[in-house]
């Protein structure tokens, strides 16, 4: 809607600074919508698991825009990283001349397979990430917003929206991230903090397309019992068909980053942004349009087409 309602012009750009986490990988979405805000205008916060994220954010070659960033190591799972990354934030800030007007939650986390072969600790690492520590950060900065009358963005997923089966554990940390936003949007109205999601399609990123890798090793540590229900026959053909749902997934995930950018900078920003034709056309219009029973039905129909059928030891 920015085309009609506009952005923020460009010397009030200069006079804020968002916050972006899960900034580690090359081309991944934090990277990609810190360097875009930056371009944009914004000082920006380069918030990354690793040291190495960092240390290869401090040897990027600098350009026109890139002086605007600074990278700082946050572990989302920590309160007391959290509270670091605030204070480091802060005195950013002061050396900029800024304010801390926005907080975009990418950091994210993928585990896990089918339920029987999920451990419990697969559902508590990537809850731990995915929505608990999207929660820590939105807690530690939200004081902040609040006084810039700032914007909270949260990248969620379609998958929380509509899960398919073999991602219970990133489904439901994005469905919860999802009703903590829309609930959280609500509260903030007051102050005048906006909070936007970002809900992806699939897209070729470092953590889709380690996938493949994920499903075999989720099979590999579950108990013998259940390996046994399931057989090589259908760990091999679910590897084969997640290989190539991944192959096919969109190449270039700028599109996201560009979705950021019109969240934090649109004067009058949608409340959910649904980036990729898969999501826009597939997805979203099943979600939308079609009741859960048949929706459930036909997915039910592909698996018994695509899978052999698991079956009870005799």
């Amino acid at each position: 809607m920015e085309w009609v309602f506009g952005r923020l012009g460009a010397e009030e750009a200069r006079k804020k600074c968002v916050v972006v986490t899960g900034c580690d990988f090359e081309g991944g979405f934090g990277e990609l919508a810190a360097l875009a805000l930056a371009r944009a205008g914004l000082h920006v916060v380069a918030a990354c698991f690793a040291e190495e994220g960092c240390k290869r954010w401090g040897e990027r070659e600098e350009n026109e825009f890139t002086h605007r960033v600074d990278s700082v190591q946050l572990d989302v799972t920590s309160e007391e990283s959290c509270a670091k990354c605030v204070e480091a934030t802060e005195e950013w800030c002061r050396r900029a001349n800024t304010q801390i007007y926005g907080l975009v939650n990418i950091a994210g986390a993928h585990d896990g397979a089918l339920v029987d072969w999920n451990s419990m600790q697969i559902y508590d690492k990537v809850m731990q990430v995915n929505f608990l520590g999207l929660i820590r950060c939105c807690k530690s900065f939200l004081p902040h917003i609040k006084l810039s009358r700032g914007r909270v963005v949260n990248l969620t997923s379609m998958d929380g929206l509509r899960p398919l089966p073999g991602i219970t554990a990133y489904a439901c940390s994005k469905a919860a991230a999802d009703a903590f936003s829309r609930t959280l949007a609500i509260e903030m109205s007051p102050f005048g903090v906006a909070v936007i999601t970002v809900n992806p399609g699939t897209f070729k990123t470092t953590m889709s397309q380690a996938g493949v890798r994920t499903v075999r090793r989720t099979y590999d540590n579950a108990p013998s019992d259940i390996k046994e229900q399931y057989g090589e026959q259908y760990i091999g053909r679910l590897e084969g068909y997640t290989n190539h749902f991944i192959n096919s997934a969109a190449p270039d995930p700028q599109p996201v980053a560009d979705a950021v950018v019109s969240a934090i900078t649109a004067n009058w920003p949608w409340r959910r942004y649904v980036v990729g034709n898969d999501a826009r056309w597939i997805w979203k219009p099943l979600r939308d349009c079609v009741p859960e029973a048949l929706f459930d039905h036909i997915v039910q129909l592909v698996l018994r087409m695509a899978l052999p059928k698991p079956s009870l030891p005799s």
